[in-house]
């Protein structure tokens, strides 16, 4: 009987041995069957990712820029670094935001992921003013402040005056001017230079690229507001007009052109040059 026991004690502890053994084959395979599952997961994902990445449809629609004045489309797109070949999902806002606002004439930039893959790029720029030459030329911007000249600005000079004339401390008077002058106006200056008269070390000649000539002090500079109405005035306007406008009266009239008596001096000079070699010979003569 003893014998007996023995062999049944025997037979379940190998039944219990083989039960613990095939729960632990199960458990290996059930935990190699997620592996693969999530391996061959991984795999499939990896391969749409990357077949959706090298395919066109991956890639910017377009890119929508608004808000910008003086710099085209192309100017931007170079600056944040997206087109149509940059990658949609690739693109992060907040990083192109910063590639935009490191430029010194931009004020603020907002980007926006919108549907059909198309990136919206709104910007702010700040308003410049004038350009002028000190031993390098720079931008003057309306704040006051002063940006150098590179290359990629060349475009914005056909929106602003070129300044000529003026001392550090002129210039910052002359800038306060053009806080209450609209950027539309401004646009319409070609040149500024300072043109002092006998009655008033204050004077400017405004050039227009209308091609008139405007005279006043730059204390008057705001009355260049009302230049289109003080131009629907004129009785020629098809000529080259010189508009003087008084800030002491808030008027304004044509008269004669100051560089006209320059040159006729300047004429009258000549003449007289061209007379003296012939007056010199004929003392030779005598």
């Amino acid at each position: 009987m003893l014998k007996i026991k023995k062999k049944e004690t025997l037979s379940t502890d190998n039944y219990l041995l083989n039960k613990r053994h095939n729960a632990r084959r199960r458990n290996k395979f059930t935990t190699h069957k997620h592996r693969i599952f999530l391996l061959a997961l991984a795999l499939g994902l990896l391969i749409i990712t990357a077949v959706y990445f090298i395919s066109p449809y991956s890639n910017v629609y377009s890119v929508a820029i608004t808000g910008n004045h003086y710099f085209d489309d192309d100017f931007y797109e170079e600056l944040s670094q997206v087109s149509d070949d940059s990658k949609y999902l690739l693109t992060i806002p907040v990083l192109v935001e910063n590639r935009i606002k490191s430029d010194p004439l931009v004020e603020s930039a907002n980007v926006e992921l919108l549907d059909n893959r198309v990136v919206k790029i709104t910007v702010k720029e700040k308003e410049v003013v004038a350009y002028t030459y000190d031993s390098e030329p720079y931008l003057i911007l309306k704040d006051g402040s002063k940006v150098a000249y590179d290359e990629k600005y060349l475009s914005i000079l056909s929106y602003i005056p070129y300044l000529e004339g003026y001392s550090e401390d002129d210039l910052k008077i002359v800038i306060k001017g053009f806080e209450k002058l609209n950027a539309k106006m401004i646009d319409e200056i070609s040149e500024i230079h300072r043109y002092p008269f006998s009655y008033d070390d204050k004077m400017m000649e405004v050039i227009m690229r209308d091609g008139n000539y405007v005279y006043l002090s730059y204390y008057a500079l705001p009355l260049l507001n009302n230049y289109h109405a003080i131009v629907s005035e004129l009785n020629h306007p098809e000529k080259v007009n010189c508009i003087y406008i008084d800030e002491m009266s808030n008027g304004a009239y044509t008269s004669a052109c100051p560089f006209w008596e320059d040159e006729d001096k300047a004429d009258a000079s000549e003449d007289l040059e061209d007379e003296t070699p012939a007056s010199d010979e004929e003392a030779t003569n005598e």
